[in-house]
């Protein structure tokens, strides 16, 4: 529905009516031949004064023709905003009953100011309800009872009055008679039975509008039962031809129950832990008259402690000593010290009045815990190998005495912490000993990072043991401490005219945060100058680089050779430039700050370079792959070829893979030094085909001549080797061992990265290789090809026979060893030779293979007991690891035919014994056939 808005009215427009209409008392009851007032009032809500009229109806009900309404006109306008009332009068007949509506209908019209037009008239209602009461009257006869108070209850008193007021309310003098009788039928009212009011007067005779007061009295005893009892009195006028001019008066009385108890507890004492529970139960007796509803309660400081289950009230039964149960609870907290006994009341109540009660005496046991709080949660800018000390607080929570112990968190290695008490013994928390401080001193390692903030968890927790109840984080971060170290393998180098020198060297950044240095040279001897620079490993020229703590970053100073000089020596300086302290305390001349390096740079007509090659790198020889298991190492042959012109030293960078794996280097079965150096002879040496290994003399050292022609001539008439033997350029043979770590995680890996360079020649770097290694377990199973996969047998023999199983992953695997299915009474058994396997069934076995081992298992296949016929049995022998299952099985096909034993006269085929049993009958039964002819 869409609401009407009433539009608003221009200046020059109509204004209409409107106003509300109220009437009080919206209600009243009057007597038959009576009449009622009520009090209309119009308000007048619009914006002109209105002028109203007022008109009443009755409703259409049946009991409205008894009812008759009159009204007064308000005269005058109403002004705006204001209101103005009448008076209408409800009359009821002799003969009025029920109740009826009267509706009063106002309807206004506007009174505005000239010129303004009149607007639309308003018209509203309201109705009132008037009901006849329960006197009568008319105009000469009529009668009305009414008591101040018609309830009372017994208190004790041996006789209770009432005071009945008897009223005239015809228009002469009448009399009224007074009967009194019991009104059982009135709501919770009981047969009076014994009780017998009384009345001071059973006829009184009135004036007009006259009234007395009759006392009615009733006598009540302790014996009483308690209940409510109701009478009625009926006042009769006297002398009206109708017979109908009379009122009723009820009154009642009610004997209250005596409600008494007593009170009995199955413990009256108890033992309860802090936040435990206890129980027992409350029984209370009634000692008074009646049934009452009784409340249990509890009383005194710690009566919350008690609670009440399944609930707290019900109905106390009188008949035979009645009883009514409640079970309690004791949940005590820990708000006294351990043994301490508290009483709390358990009371029987009739509303909030005690009627009863008992003592329940409480011993609280012992509470648990502990709270522990710092005065400072941060040690701040400590010198690694120092120490520091701040102290933590522990305060007993529980209410008894309690020991704790005070634990500190795993710190990392090197760092220390010391308390200076780990265990405390505290009073209870309600008392001034509860709390207790202890010392914690912290000491750094000498190498710990400026950029580690420790964080170390202190905690209390009980003595004997179990989870901590609170812990507090001490943070505890480091000073900065700058220092640092340069070095180089290789001051030296050399180079022809034009070709750039690589002197290697390192910066170690002994402090423990990232600084920043400035590389400059700060004098050489060569005239003019020989050019330079500084370059990273990935060849990013630099003047300024970024070492991180701990930590040696491997760089490059690179000079351009030129024949303007013998040689040239450079003069490197290398300054920190976060590290402000340019003091000489060590005396060397140079501030503390700062270190010098001195290269020189040789002018030479050699070639000094180095190559390397993979064993099994690829066509190339430069790229290697490797899959291992963590823990697991291998490996990788390395050929290193001198390219230079004439003898040198190779130098060898291994990058990569830190963390992951630890890679050495070996040769002739010894580890190089930690530089990594190995002399590499120049020139042509002799192949050996056959051993794939160049032939070497009884030192031990290498047949080697610095030309082809001079090494051929050497192998032929020297050492007369020809046939598998070649010449070809010397190459050294190295092996570098992967070994993954233990901690390493399968999914890991990277690139190990091998340059080779000669150590005059640093900045010839061509000689490099790479192994991709990845970390990971794989299985591979395999079963060896046997020599046979068919096997025939003579029944009831058996035959056994025996197979391989070889594991070519990279680990360790439990392998899982097993027949396929035994059909047509043929068996299938498994055995390990050298028990080393576990029998899973006869059919079964679970086994430990090494990576690489072969393992032997025998099978022996068994017939059908008691076979008749040839039979051709398939089988299947499967392993499969236990680690990934069926996604690794092998599987290896057999067969094995079973034949029967040779019987009678070499024949063994079962048409052959067949014929040869049926003749044999044949015969046997023509000779008893003769013999009985005769």
């Amino acid at each position: 529905m869409v609401p009407v808005i009433a539009p608003l009215a221009s200046a020059d427009e109509a204004r209409d009516a409107n106003i509300q209409v109220t009437v009080t008392p919206n209600a009243q009851t009057i007597n038959p031949g009576e009449s009622g007032e009520y009090t209309v009032r119009v308000y007048n809500s619009g914006s002109n004064p209105v002028t109203v009229q007022l008109s009443t109806a009755e409703g259409q009900d049946q009991d409205c023709s008894a009812y008759t309404s009159t009204i007064t006109q308000i005269p005058g306008p109403i002004d705006s905003g204001s209101y103005e009332e009448a008076s209408m009068n409800v009359t009821l007949a002799q003969n009025a009953e029920g109740s009826c509506e009267t509706t009063v209908t106002a309807t206004a019209q506007d009174q505005p100011e000239p010129p303004e037009p009149p607007g639309q008239p308003a018209t509203e209602t309201a109705t009132v309800t008037t009901t006849a009461g329960d006197g009568s009257g008319n105009a000469v006869f009529g009668v009305d009872l009414s008591m101040v108070t018609s309830s009372k209850t017994w208190g004790g008193e041996e006789t209770t009055e009432w005071t009945l007021i008897v009223e005239n309310t015809g228009q002469q003098q009448a009399t009224v008679n007074l009967a009194l009788e019991e009104d059982n039928s009135a709501s919770g009212c009981a047969d009076p039975d014994g009780l017998s009011p009384q009345l001071s007067e059973t006829s009184v005779t009135l004036d007009s509008e006259e009234s007395t007061e009759v006392l009615v009295s009733l006598d009540v005893t302790n014996e009483q039962e308690a209940d409510k009892y109701c009478w009625e009195i009926t006042g009769t006028v006297t002398g009206d031809p109708t017979g109908n001019t009379s009122d009723t008066q009820t009154f009642d009385i009610t004997v209250p129950v005596l409600k008494e108890c007593s009170l009995s507890l199955s413990k009256t004492s108890i033992n309860v832990e802090p936040d435990g529970e206890g129980t027992l139960t409350a029984t209370f007796t009634n000692e008074g008259n009646s049934d009452w509803t009784i409340r249990a309660d509890a009383a005194g400081p710690k009566s919350g402690w008690v609670s009440f289950v399944g609930g707290s009230s019900g109905l106390l039964p009188y008949d035979g000593a009645g009883t009514k149960a409640f079970n309690l609870k004791v949940n005590p907290d820990d708000s006294v010290n351990a043994g301490d006994e508290q009483t709390v009341y358990i009371q029987g109540k009739d509303g909030n009045q005690v009627k009863c009660n008992a003592e329940l005496a409480i011993t609280v046991g012992q509470s648990f815990g502990a709270s522990i709080s710092m005065t400072s949660s941060q040690l701040n800018n400590i010198e690694p190998g120092t120490s520091a000390t701040t102290s933590v607080t522990v305060e007993n929570t529980g209410n008894g005495v309690d020991t704790f112990r005070i634990t500190p968190s795993s710190v990392p290695s090197g760092w220390t912490v010391e308390l200076e008490e780990t265990l405390v013994t505290l009073d209870s928390k309600h008392t001034p000993d509860r709390k207790e401080t202890v010392d914690v001193t912290v000491t750094l390692p000498d190498d710990a990072l400026a950029t580690e903030v420790v964080t170390i968890d202190l905690s209390v927790a009980p003595n004997s043991g179990g989870e901590a109840y609170d812990d507090v984080t001490l943070s505890v971060s480091v000073a900065e401490v700058h220092g640092f170290e340069a070095d180089s393998t290789a001051l030296t180098q050399t180079g022809k005219n034009g070709n750039e020198v690589k002197f290697p060297f390192e910066i170690e950044n002994t402090g423990n945060v990232e600084d920043n240095f400035r590389l400059s040279v700060i004098q050489q001897t060569a005239s003019p100058s020989w050019s330079y620079y500084f370059e990273d490993e990935a060849g990013n020229r630099f003047t300024e680089v970024s070492v991180n703590a701990r930590e040696t970053n491997q760089l490059f100073f690179v000079a351009t050779v030129s024949d303007s000089d013998e040689y040239s020596t450079f003069t490197v300086r290398i300054t920190n430039k976060d590290d402000n302290r340019n003091v000489d305390e060590d005396g060397d001349g140079i501030p503390d700050n700062q270190r010098e390096l001195r290269f020189t740079a040789f002018l030479t007509t050699r070639d000094y370079a180095m190559d390397v090659r993979l064993e099994e790198g690829g066509l190339d020889g430069r790229t290697g792959e490797l899959i291992l298991a963590p823990g697991d190492e291998e490996d990788v042959g390395l050929w290193i070829r001198n390219m230079g012109n004439g003898d040198d030293i190779a130098v060898l960078e291994l990058t990569g893979l830190n963390g992951i794996a630890t890679r050495t280097v070996f040769n002739k079965g010894l580890p190089l030094a930690s530089n990594n150096e190995v002399n590499v002879p120049f020139g042509y040496g002799i192949w050996d085909e056959n051993n794939s290994s160049f032939v070497i003399d009884a030192s031990g050292a290498p047949y080697v001549e610095s030309t082809k022609d001079a090494m051929e001539e050497e192998m032929l008439f020297t050492l007369n080797l020809s046939q598998g033997y070649q010449v070809r350029p010397y190459e050294m043979y190295l092996q570098l061992r992967v070994e993954v770590n233990e901690a390493t995680l399968t999914g890991e890996g990277g690139n190990l990265y091998i340059v080779v360079t000669s150590k005059s020649n640093a900045a010839n770097r061509t000689g490099q290789a790479t192994v991709s290694l990845s970390v990971q377990k794989f299985f591979d199973l395999d079963i060896v090809e046997p020599e046979s996969t068919s096997f025939d047998l003579t029944y009831p023999e058996s035959r056994s026979f025996t197979i391989q199983i070889r594991n070519d992953g990279n680990v360790e695997t439990e392998t899982e060893i097993f027949s396929s299915e035994n059909l047509r009474g043929w068996k299938i058994e498994l055995e390990d030779p050298e028990n080393d396997c576990e029998a899973v069934s006869l059919s079964s076995l679970l086994c430990t293979i090494e990576k690489g081992e072969i393992l032997n298992i025998t099978v022996e296949i068994k017939p059908p007991y008691g076979a008749e016929l040839s039979d051709t049995f398939d089988f299947t022998i499967s392993a499969q690891p236990e680690e990934i299952g069926v996604i690794g099985r092998v599987n290896q096909q057999f067969e094995v035919t079973g034949n029967l034993e040779e019987g009678l006269f070499g024949l063994a085929d079962d048409t052959t014994l067949t014929l040869f049993a049926g003749g044999f009958l044949l015969l046997v039964g023509l000779v008893f056939i003769l013999s009985r002819r005769q």
